[in-house]
């Protein structure tokens, strides 16, 4: 530069939030604070979910799984803190499973339900998810090995019924379908 000017800089100032108004990000909360927030957010997202806000309730689980992580990274595992902070996944996972069969994210509700499988294999509620998510997803015979094992489980006899029903019929629906594709080829 030439002429080296003096550079001035003005700052508009929009709002003033107080100290006890706002919300601190996830990086900016102490190890403690953090465990509160994350049964906060859970909360939040149960409350959205009863209000039927599902993609609000998705953000909200998400954003707790996020905190649960950063906690869980500072344990050993296997150690007893880990293993009680890993198995609070179970529910927000869970929730969040719900969630994707409500808007209709079948691949998404099926991987988290197998998150929860794979913390707690007997989960009837995981089990029942994934296999729906599976039948929405096509991928019907691993939603039949889902379902045979949920019959395994007490008291869950009039769930497989219809889902097995529901098997059934998209079974049927394929088949129909790989008929009416397979005469158009030979024609």
């Amino acid at each position: 530069m030439k002429e080296p000017r003096p550079l001035r800089i003005i700052f508009h100032l929009l709002s003033v939030t107080q100290p006890e108004h706002y919300e601190a990000e996830g990086w900016q909360l102490s190890s403690e604070e953090k465990m509160k927030s994350v049964e906060t957010l859970r909360l939040q997202g149960n409350e959205l979910f009863t209000q039927k806000n599902f993609e609000g309730a998705i953000d909200k689980y998400r954003e707790a799984l996020g905190r649960l992580d950063t906690l869980i990274l500072r344990e050993k595992p296997g150690e007893p803190e880990w293993l009680e902070l890993d198995r609070k996944n179970v529910s927000l996972y869970s929730n969040l499973s719900q969630c994707y069969l409500n808007v209709g994210n079948m691949y998404e509700a099926a991987e988290t339900a197998s998150e929860v499988l794979s913390r707690d294999a007997n989960n009837e509620k995981a089990l029942y998810r994934r296999a729906k998510a599976r039948i929405g997803c096509w991928l019907l015979d691993e939603a039949e090995q889902d379902l045979k094992r949920l019959a395994l489980l007490p008291n869950t006899e009039s769930l497989v019924k219809s889902e097995m029903a529901t098997l059934t019929r998209k079974r049927m629906e394929f088949a129909e379908s790989k008929k009416k594709t397979y005469s158009k080829m030979f024609k």
